[in-house]
């Protein structure tokens, strides 16, 4: 008789310790919060983008296609009239090194290993493979 009740008192010991782990991993895991990168008000625009979140372009003339990590894509066409060779200049050039405003990119040039961006600036932004 003893050790029946020795055992049923292991086995409800280890019953509670193991739901009290339960609900401690629970309650744990229930409190982790992942945020959703949300982006900064002034890169609401949608002409700046992320460039280390390009995989790949494609040139076609002086045309230039963007491809995303996501799927998504940007295109970009020169904006210079060609009567007048007027540039539109944007308010913004880079951010933090890794976000261009594309209104403000006025040529490009393909290399080997990546794409070199030339901005109204004079500044320039080069996306290696």
């Amino acid at each position: 008789m003893k050790r029946a009740i020795k055992t049923t008192i292991t086995v409800t010991v280890k019953t509670i310790a193991t739901v009290a782990f339960i609900m401690i991993c629970a309650y744990l895991f229930g409190s982790i919060k992942v945020n959703a990168a949300e982006p900064t008000p002034e890169l609401i625009s949608e002409s700046i983008i992320d460039m280390t979140q390009i995989t790949d372009f494609v040139v076609n003339g002086d045309r230039l296609q963007l491809y995303f990590n996501d799927g998504t894509g940007y295109y970009w066409e020169s904006d210079i009239d060609s009567y007048s060779g007027i540039i539109s200049d944007g308010y913004m050039q880079c951010y933090d090194d890794n976000y261009v405003d594309m209104n403000t990119v006025i040529s490009f040039d393909i290399t080997v290993y990546g794409l070199m961006l030339y901005l109204s600036d004079g500044s320039g932004y080069y996306w290696e493979r």
